[in-house]
């Protein structure tokens, strides 16, 4: 016997969720609709509701992934190191242009996490493992770009020098501080991977202390941006 409590779309926005939280990476609209035997009006609606409250994010191409919002809500975002296989070459280029290792980091909730990396041409590793979490805050140059993405607000004078000069300059460098998630002083300069409003990531430059602050920055900015460029094309 039928619930008559039920309410048909809810149970469709709660399949929907449940669909894409099962995946990997982001899902088309069409495959929602013929895997879920949605009708297209009325997945298109759901779809459009649950991004307008935030917790569906829409990426190109009709795709749609959970949101950070309802992540920090529900907990922890699953890590998958297959789903950023697709970053890799990327990756592996700009640590070959700019002979500096590099890394690419997400955020989930209170924390970000060092999703793929690359290493110049160097005996020692920089960065920390795929996976590895790190607090969101002003403490290294990745924290500041998700902090200062998120508003700033609640941190000290410093961390508030940093955000500055970062809204300035559109990067946060670091100079020789500890890696979150590794043994080793380093200098860190980070970019946003953002669409729109929409901050999807951080790329991050790395060196020993000293040789990323003689480098020059606009060589490495132009770089870093022309692989932001191809990277949006595969979020």
């Amino acid at each position: 016997m039928a619930n008559p409590n039920r309410i048909p779309v809810l149970e469709k926005a709660v399949d929907i969720l449940e669909y894409i939280g099962s995946h990997p990476g982001p899902v088309t609209r069409t495959e929602l609709q013929q895997a879920l035997g949605i009708p297209q009006a009325t997945c298109y609606r759901v779809i459009a509701t649950l991004v307008e409250k935030q917790w569906l994010e829409a990426f190109s191409g009709n795709r749609y992934d959970l949101a950070w919002h309802l992540c920090r809500l529900t907990g922890k975002k699953r890590f998958d190191p297959e789903a950023y296989k697709k970053f890799q070459p990327l990756l592996n280029h700009l640590a070959g242009q700019l002979r500096f290792p590099v890394k690419l980091s997400i955020r989930d909730g209170e924390e970000f996490i060092n999703v793929c990396s690359a290493q110049a041409t160097w005996d020692v590793s920089l960065f920390s493992e795929p996976g590895t979490r790190c607090p969101v805050d002003c403490s290294s140059s990745v924290g500041t770009v998700f902090f200062a993405e998120a508003g700033g607000k609640g941190c000290d004078a410093e961390s508030r020098k940093r955000i500055a000069d970062y809204h300035k300059t559109g990067s946060s460098f670091n100079p020789g501080t500890l890696d979150p998630g590794s043994r080793f002083h380093v200098d860190t300069l980070s970019f946003p991977v953002r669409r729109g409003d929409s901050l999807l990531a951080v790329l991050s430059v790395l060196s020993i202390p000293g040789m990323l602050a003689r480098a020059d920055w606009t060589e490495i900015g132009a770089e870093v941006r022309r692989t932001i460029d191809r990277a949006l094309k595969l979020f």
